[in-house]
């Protein structure tokens, strides 16, 4: 009996990793109508499962819906879909301990809110993403500049240049990353109204 249920989840697990290829496979060519009707599918056909299914898999769906939301504009119903995704990642202890799963919604739901132009909630987002990104990850980089980029629409100049400063100063820092800080450095001064000491910050940029 053992072995048999163990081969009925072995079968779901690999129709829904199909499925979900299928889904991103369908959104990295745009079709997001047609990746939201199997997405749906797909989690209708995980309900059905009573309970068989891994947790990583509906957890993924649920992922893919919120970001085949996003990209579709629909921005209140993928916020309301990641805030209930985090609220379904604590309380289960199980992918809880796991900062990668957690860390990945708040970046999702950080960028929903930031594409939203919702900044100071978007910033939260992003800190909460952060803190599941250790310096050592080059999405750490990504996030800080995404807050520089925050704090520079909230007028909150001093903040977003230190954040741009941190992902300059990194060792661990892409190029192309501390080439996006030096260009936020670049806006902070231009808001700040140091036209001169701007204008030969971007002249240096265009090299």
């Amino acid at each position: 009996a053992d072995s048999n249920e163990d081969e009925l989840r072995r079968n779901i697990a690999e129709h829904l990793d199909s499925k979900i290829t299928l889904i991103e496979a369908l959104t990295s060519q745009r079709k997001y109508a047609e990746a939201e009707t199997e997405v749906e599918k797909a989690i209708r056909y995980v309900c059905k499962q009573d309970g068989k299914v891994e947790k990583w898999i509906v957890y993924r769906l649920a992922l893919e819906r919120g970001l085949i939301q996003r990209m579709l504009n629909r921005f209140p119903e993928t916020i309301k879909s990641y805030r209930k995704l985090l609220a379904d990642v604590e309380a289960d202890n199980e992918l809880r301990i796991d900062p990668a799963l957690e860390g990945r919604v708040w970046w999702e739901l950080a960028l929903t809110l930031h594409e939203s132009l919702d900044y100071p909630a978007a910033a939260v987002a992003y800190e909460n993403a952060l803190a599941n990104h250790s310096p050592e990850d080059p999405n750490h980089y990504n996030i800080l500049l995404s807050l520089g980029d925050c704090s520079l629409g909230t007028r909150g100049l001093a903040k977003a240049n230190d954040y741009y400063q941190k992902v300059f100063a990194s060792s661990h820092a892409l190029d192309l990353d501390k080439l996006k800080a030096r260009v936020g450095m670049a806006k902070v001064l231009y808001e700040l109204r140091d036209y001169r000491q701007a204008s030969s910050t971007f002249e240096t940029l265009l090299t």
